[in-house]
């Protein structure tokens, strides 16, 4: 995540926290509003210093909690994937289909008749 034109290097302990948990837990609301909304911007450029950074408060729970979570939005994430490849799917048989009967309603009545006889 990037805020402003320094970077901010944050240290986990391992031992304690996953770093994809970390990951997951910074990109929810509850996290981007401590982050976005005290933010300062000068000639169009956003700054958040490490003050503000360390005053953030992130839900941590046990390690094997923390390992659940991620477990699941991870195959939650999967099956939007597949999801999102079955509607692109399904859109372009849509789209050929509509082609096709485009095509057919729109061909001279000669030409359907010819194909209609054989």
């Amino acid at each position: 995540m990037s805020f402003a034109g320094y970077l901010v290097r944050i240290r986990l302990s391992l031992e304690n926290v996953l770093p994809r948990y970390i990951w997951l837990t910074t990109n929810t609301d509850h996290v981007r509003d401590q982050i976005e909304k005290p933010i300062r911007s000068a000639v169009g450029l956003k700054n958040v210093n490490s003050t503000e950074l360390a005053s953030l408060t992130i839900p941590l729970p046990p390690l094997a909690e923390q390992r659940r979570i991620v477990k699941k939005v991870d195959e939650l994430m999967a099956l939007c994937d597949r999801l999102e490849a079955s509607l692109t799917a399904t859109e372009t048989t849509r789209a050929k289909l509509l082609e096709s009967l485009l095509a057919e309603a729109l061909a001279p009545v000669e030409a359907r008749d010819m194909e209609a006889a054989q």
